[in-house]
């Protein structure tokens, strides 16, 4: 797992795009403050980046990097949550362009314990992440399921783990707006 972790953090500083293993599927990832990752990987997968992506995360402590107006109750969310948890966030900063639309929220989830979460703390930035659906779909893929021409289309295939902690759940979705209001999106 290493020699992945050290392949898949170099493919993306050199603004790659890999498939790896997330938190709930199999999917594409790229740095997120990059402009020209973010356009690999809109090339790879439709609809684009707003429609179909989120933000991963290992530290809410940096999401204050990112996010210039986070809500209270985003720090409890964040901190109680025991499955799979995206939060959409407006006022966002420092990524790439195709994720800061001012008036639609971007979608922010947090990973920890899985390799997706150390991927993360190697390399030190957040990961755009987008499932590998041709037609947007909410399908979440086993590394069997992978359309194997994908493969040749992508800088780095993470190949040491293969579907180990991988919780098959789509996650809840809350929006978190100005002045506390929450909406929430998918249970």
């Amino acid at each position: 797992m290493i020699d992945d972790l050290a392949k898949s953090a170099e493919a993306l500083k050199n603004n790659g795009v890999i498939l790896f293993p997330a938190d709930i599927s199999w999917g594409l990832g790229c740095d997120a403050t990059s402009r020209e990752a973010i356009g690999k990987l809109e090339k790879l997968c439709s609809p684009g980046i707003r429609e179909n992506g989120v933000v991963l995360m290992e530290n809410s402590a940096l999401l204050d990097r990112y996010v210039s107006d986070i809500p209270d109750i985003a720090w409890d969310l964040i901190e109680i949550s025991v499955t799979p948890l995206t939060l959409l966030f407006t006022g966002v900063r420092n990524l790439a362009p195709a994720l800061m639309e001012v008036d639609s929220p971007t979608a922010f989830r947090f990973i920890r314990d899985s390799f997706a979460g150390k991927l993360l703390q190697r390399f030190r930035r957040p990961i755009a992440f987008m499932l590998p659906v041709p037609d947007g779909g909410s399908k979440l893929y086993d590394f069997e399921d992978l359309d194997s021409n994908l493969f040749a289309e992508v800088d780095y295939v993470v190949q040491s783990v293969k579907n180990e902690g991988l919780t098959k759940v789509l996650p809840s979705v809350i929006r978190l707006g100005e002045g506390g209001r929450i909406d929430i999106i998918r249970p």
